[in-house]
């Protein structure tokens, strides 16, 4: 016979104290006295006791998990973005659970955020790179609090880095080098961070007074970028420096 998964009362029943006593060393009420406190997690210990988390959420009406959806999850900076979650989530108490997005629809976003709901998530982060990904979302705002990390523009709650002023920082820092003659390998073409980081190289270098050396367009690749390094070489009449996009 299988042996029976022990419960809270058994461990008040272990340790000689009340169920809610129990409860309140489980969500580390301030008001147990330590040595009770010790003889609690004693019995915990002793007995295997695992936290029912469905039961958890049930009588607190939360779950303490936070969704999160990403397009590409094996580019570094939305799996950057994914740590940096994480982590806040923990902090706060909560666990994250992830879901990739791959058709970038509004149909596939609904059931992904249907699927959080399902399991009783309290709120999802969508890194939204694309503006397919930020329709997407936009379109399913007020079925589950939503916060976007993104560089477009909407009406949600949204953070994201200074793409603008970092790109700008690149290029200027070349352009106080001596350069003035500054090309770029931009990222994919329909990102908004490759478009602001194009921008932005072209707002520096008209500032300075300078006109743009080529530019040519990977897909935040390695390969990508070695090609394009390979297709200035082969084009001949070099810029004396290059802008990329990203490493």
């Amino acid at each position: 016979m299988e042996a029976r998964t022990p419960s809270i009362r058994d461990v008040a029943q272990a340790a000689g104290v009340s169920q809610q006593t129990v409860s309140r060393v489980l969500n580390n009420h301030p008001s147990v006295r330590p040595s009770t406190r010790a003889d609690v997690q004693q019995a915990i210990e002793r007995l295997g006791y695992r936290r029912n988390a469905a039961a958890r959420a049930l009588a607190s009406k939360h779950t303490n998990i936070l969704g999160a959806t990403v397009t590409n999850p094996q580019m570094f900076g939305p799996s950057g973005a994914l740590l940096a979650i994480d982590r806040a989530a923990r902090q706060a108490g909560f666990w994250l659970s992830v879901a990739f997005i791959r058709n970038q629809t509004a149909a596939d976003m609904d059931d992904t955020l249907h699927h959080f709901l399902d399991l009783g998530a309290e709120g999802v982060v969508v890194i939204a790179p694309n503006p397919a990904t930020l329709d997407a979302a936009s379109a399913m705002a007020g079925k589950i609090p939503m916060v976007l990390a993104t560089s477009g523009q909407s009406t949600l709650p949204a953070v994201d880095n200074d793409q603008a002023a970092g790109a700008r920082a690149a290029v200027e820092h070349l352009i106080g080098l001596g350069h003035r003659r500054i090309g770029h390998i931009a990222g994919a073409d329909d990102e908004f961070h490759a478009t602001i980081r194009q921008q932005a190289w072209l707002d520096a270098l008209a500032q300075a007074g300078l006109e743009p050396g080529p530019c040519l367009r990977g897909d935040w690749l390695p390969a990508s970028g070695y090609a394009a390094g390979r297709q200035l070489l082969a084009d001949g009449d070099l810029p004396t420096a290059v802008f990329v996009a990203n490493d």
